[in-house]
């Protein structure tokens, strides 16, 4: 079977490029041929298998920082690349919006089978808070020894791109959002079948796109699944985020604080495992506190040293704010390792409370607390 998997970019590593490449990498492994096309990606990223690695096609569609027209110039680069498939499965926004143009260039297109991990944000937001647009997690000096180097003049293209879309956001925020949502509503409603990864992002998904939307749950790998070796210490408790505001680090650092009070002469630090906008905060609360040197900033960390990490963890702890799903707490039991998490969002149906971890309330930084004194 033919398969085109579809994704915005690949140059921000979090738990949707890991299921692209996860199901990529399977999907190869059962005989299929699969192509990924996106609009960047690293090629010499150590964490994506090279049998993988081998099929993404890079069209330079924008990105994140994109609106209409360069979803139209990818649907233009993508129609003709597509023909012979027999599924395309976009994943996430704006690869459906580009999937969406490429079928109207197209008489015959192959059934379109959306994976909305979460609807766009930036369209729908929920609350006050709105997730900012994600940036690189990749170290400075990787980024100007590799990025600058290699994609000089991309970068530049995307920069203009971004001064654009700043541009036309400022003229007409309004009728660049109307003019968005409803570019986004009539490439839903052109999908064979769409796709949420849980019962909560399934009822979100339903109530925005006209009653439409099937459950189909994420999961880890399971052929990759390492062995916890035996009579290994678990010395550290374990936080793998990125560090920005809605996924509550600081939650995390305040209740670890609290631990340490309460057990004076316990001696299993708080690594944290990710990097992201809030990293100088998050120094900043763990000095203020005075469990500076008790609080380990790992940075982002290679898939085989966030293994290492996760069997050495008592507890894996996670409290994202309405989280669509939540990879960590399977990557964490996948390993041996202990779960606490919110009860909120996805990971409240990942987590059996008490069974396979411990949920906690939303915000609560006292029974976070409790539950890592607990474990």
């Amino acid at each position: 079977m033919r398969i085109a998997i579809v994704h915005p970019t690949f140059y921000v590593r979090g738990g949707a490029e890991n299921v692209v490449i996860w199901l990529a990498g399977e999907l190869l492994r059962r005989g299929h041929d699969v192509t990924v096309f996106t609009s960047e990606h690293d090629p010499g990223d150590p964490d994506v298998p090279a049998a993988v690695a081998a099929r993404i096609v890079d069209i330079g569609a924008g990105g994140h920082f994109s609106n209409w027209l360069d979803w139209q110039r990818a649907g233009r680069i993508l129609a003709p690349r597509l023909r012979g498939f027999d599924v395309v499965n976009p994943h996430n926004f704006p690869a459906n919006a580009w999937v969406h143009f490429a079928r109207q260039r197209s008489a015959a297109f192959p059934p379109v089978v959306w994976y909305c991990q979460e609807p766009s944000r930036s369209l729908y937001p929920r609350g006050a808070a709105v997730a900012a647009i994600p940036r690189s997690e990749r170290p400075s000096a990787y980024r100007l020894a590799t990025k600058l180097r290699r994609d000089r003049w991309r970068l530049a293209g995307k920069a203009l791109r971004k001064a654009r879309q700043q541009l036309l956001a400022a003229l007409m925020p309004g009728r660049l959002l109307e003019k968005h949502r409803a570019l986004d509503q009539a490439a839903a409603a052109g999908c064979d079948l769409i796709l949420g990864n849980s019962d909560y992002m399934t009822a979100r998904i339903r109530g925005l796109y006209g009653g439409r939307g099937e459950t189909c749950r994420l999961g880890v790998p399971a052929s990759t699944v390492p062995e916890t070796a035996p009579g290994k210490e678990r010395d550290v408790f374990l936080a793998v985020s990125r560090l920005e505001p809605l996924k509550h680090v600081d939650e995390i650092v305040r209740a670890y604080h609290r631990l340490t009070q309460r057990e004076p002469g316990m001696a299993e630090p708080l690594v944290i495992a990710g990097a992201g906008s809030q990293e100088t905060f998050l120094r900043g609360l763990a000095r203020e506190l005075g469990i500076e040197p008790r609080v380990v900033f790992a940075g982002r960390v290679s898939d085989t040293e966030l293994a290492d990490w996760y069997r050495r963890s008592l507890a894996v702890v996670t409290v994202s704010e309405d989280e669509a799903f939540g990879l960590v707490p399977l990557e964490a039991m996948r390993h041996g390792a202990a779960v606490i998490a919110a009860r909120e969002g996805g990971m409240a149906e990942t987590v059996e409370d008490g069974v396979t971890g411990l949920l906690v309330e939303p915000r609560d930084v006292g029974r976070l607390a409790e539950a890592l004194l607990a474990l």
